[in-house]
């Protein structure tokens, strides 16, 4: 069935750049859609009393977010999952936050960032400057509807393997931290090599 047949999306809202401010809650741009959680790199914030007037708008720890902007980069698929630390937050135009309807959020997760739903997403997109995406565009693609038994087995089945690789990314990103630090020390010659010692970097 389309995926608007299991789920909705909430598109942002538009807030005007003259009411950031310097602290209060954080918008959720698309500059701030990441590949798999959001990324904080450049932040605006929205004054914590005006804030409450958009409530609608608030987003929470699981939500599911696609950048409808530039959905597809060299890095991967602009959709987010929200963590407690994202959390509060604001929807900004051009960014949608799936609303399950038929569904349970932890599947809808995966579905959307299963190979043939982002394959057949990637066809949709629209414009050549800017990417784009609609809302209607992003529910359309026909995906498979499990019962709500078999959603909840396959997204524990693959919410476990999400935990395996984070846990191994995450080492591999230290280890290459450590690699890089080592590095520099060799070359600012903070650490030095004896002779008989370089044949071995050189192997390793």
């Amino acid at each position: 069935m389309p995926l608007g047949s299991i789920c909705d999306l909430e598109v942002g809202y538009a807030f005007k750049s003259s009411w950031f401010s310097d602290s209060g809650v954080r918008l959720l741009r698309g500059d701030n859609v990441g590949y798999g959680q959001p990324t904080w790199e450049r932040i605006h914030y929205l004054p914590e009393e005006q804030s409450k007037t958009y409530s609608k708008y608030l987003l929470a720890a699981g939500d599911v977010i696609i950048g409808m902007d530039r959905t597809f980069t060299k890095s991967g698929v602009k959709v987010t999952k929200l963590r407690e630390s994202d959390a509060p937050a604001l929807l900004v135009q051009r960014v949608g936050k799936f609303l399950p309807k038929k569904c349970t959020k932890e599947f809808l997760w995966q579905l959307v960032r299963s190979p043939n739903f982002t394959k057949a997403l990637k066809n949709q997109e629209k414009g050549m400057d800017i990417p784009h995406l609609s809302k209607t565009e992003i529910l359309e693609p026909i995906v498979a509807v499990p019962s709500l038994e078999e959603q909840a087995d396959i997204a524990k089945i693959l919410d476990s393997q999400d935990v395996v690789l984070d846990s191994k990314q995450k080492k591999l990103t230290h280890l290459d931290q450590i690699k890089k630090a080592l590095m520099q020390d060799l070359l600012t010659g903070k650490v030095r090599v004896k002779l008989n010692e370089s044949a071995t970097i050189e192997n390793a």
